[in-house]
């Protein structure tokens, strides 16, 4: 499943039958069918179509069918005003057949059992996983072909082939950013890397932007916006504008600082946008980044990857998010995780209780780094609150509550498919911590 709201839905449908494809979708409650026509999947999207199914109805669960075989089930949203409790899923990273089994299925991915018996048991149905990049890996531990758009084409079939896909997980909507190993490690545009880009980028949009929510500028589609409730999510592309991450000069480098973006001009611009509406409604914002924001990964050679390279420019948007009364940030790429919080100067217009928390958290299901510790607070800017690296599966369940005074979110960490830290943050209460700066 893509995107789904109170009133629509997207699904995203591959086969190479070599026959024209229709979908069929009814409520549960009703015999009454509506069927689409997808028309003949193509070798030029590699066999997918996306299908838009329109005027359902909200909070209910419909079921489909395909005739190519393809069946399933999802429930659509409530209606806005009936959104004011809801609960989201997110991660990133994964890697079939980690760690490694030769008895199991080679295309195996053992975090999502993970998210299956946590989602099953919750008892609000998530309205959507956020994962947030690194969904294949062209290139970990090496690449295993030419970086042509054949090589991440298949990296795609292997995970929508993988056994581990159940009924339950298929019906959640997935909702997709690319990071660099959909690429390249460490990408950022460069002459040299451009037509590994656009390679890249093609399987990219067929199987996951054709069913995410509609783009905000369709000229620039790998970013966008969408709204539950009183919430509104702007959901980033850190990759195809931003400038060569800085040479970083030995640990802890300050080398981030400098006229670089992350961005790039237009989606700042949107970024803007997006507070300012926002603001003027009253929303809690949810900055959503495929990298980390917080610099406190400072002991690594991927320090300037993160926003940790373009500080001035993480300055300017936590300036916005500041200006809204305090806002969350929820990323992954690291393989372990940390709730860190971004306070706004002591210097600032901006009250302490305006300060912006991130939740970081990955990897679903891959290696994490028993020897190296590489996260290291940054007080007075960036204050730890907690961090956590042991465990090979890690994805964060966000509890949103809009009702009554204040808007509360409850982050609850999920660590190789247990429970381990649990987290309130209610927007514009201070959270305590000792040492604010000058």
């Amino acid at each position: 499943m893509g995107w789904v709201d109170a009133s629509s839905a997207n699904i995203l449908v591959r086969s190479a039958a070599g026959s024209p494809i229709s979908l069929s979708y009814w409520p549960n409650s009703t015999s009454v069918t509506s069927s689409i026509a997808l028309g003949l999947p193509s070798v030029h999207t590699d066999f997918t179509l996306s299908a838009h199914l329109p005027n359902l109805h909200p909070n209910t669960l419909y079921l489909y069918n395909t005739t190519v075989g393809l069946e399933g089930s999802f429930v659509t949203r409530r209606e806005s005003h009936k959104t004011s409790k809801f609960t989201l899923l997110s991660t990133s990273c994964q890697k079939p057949n980690w760690p490694y089994n030769p008895l199991q299925h080679p295309l195996a991915i053992n975090g999502w059992a993970h998210v299956e018996k946590v989602a099953a048991g919750m008892s609000l149905r998530p309205e959507a996983m956020l994962f947030l990049g690194d969904f294949i890996y062209s290139d970990l531990p090496y690449a295993v072909a030419e970086y042509t758009s054949s090589y991440y084409r298949l990296l795609y079939r292997q995970i929508y082939a993988s056994p581990s896909w159940s009924p339950f997980l298929r019906s959640i909507p997935w909702l997709h950013m690319f990071d660099d190993h959909e690429i390249i490690n460490d990408y950022a545009p460069s002459p040299a890397l451009s037509n590994v880009f656009e390679e890249a980028i093609e399987p990219f949009l067929h199987y996951q932007q054709s069913v995410n929510p509609p783009p905000l500028v369709p000229s620039q589609p790998t970013y966008f916006s969408f709204d539950l409730g009183n919430v509104t999510f702007f959901t980033l592309d850190c990759r195809s504008w931003r400038s060569p991450q800085p040479h970083r000069r030995g640990d802890n480098s300050t080398a981030g600082y400098g006229a670089r973006t992350m961005l790039g001009e237009r989606q700042l611009l949107e970024v803007g946008k997006w507070v300012e509406r926002g603001r003027e409604k009253d929303m809690l914002l949810v900055l959503v980044s495929g990298v980390p924001m917080t610099r406190n990964w400072a002991l690594g050679r991927d320090e300037m990857d993160s926003w940790g390279g373009y500080l001035e420019e993480r300055e300017e948007i936590l300036e916005m998010l500041w200006s809204s009364g305090g806002a969350v940030v929820i990323s992954g790429d690291r393989h372990e995780h940390a709730t860190t919080l971004l306070p706004p100067p002591a210097s600032s217009n901006h009250p302490y209780s305006s300060s912006v928390i991130e939740f970081s958290t990955s990897p679903l299901s891959f290696f994490h780094q028993p020897w190296t510790r590489e996260y290291i607070p940054h007080p007075p800017t960036d204050i730890t609150i907690y961090h956590q690296w042991k465990g090979d599966s890690r994805f964060g369940v966000f509890e949103f509550n809009t009702e009554g005074v204040g808007k509360k979110v409850t982050f609850k960490l999920v660590v190789d498919g247990e429970y381990v830290w649990v987290y309130e943050w209610t927007k514009g209460q201070e959270v305590e911590v000792v040492d604010r700066g000058i």
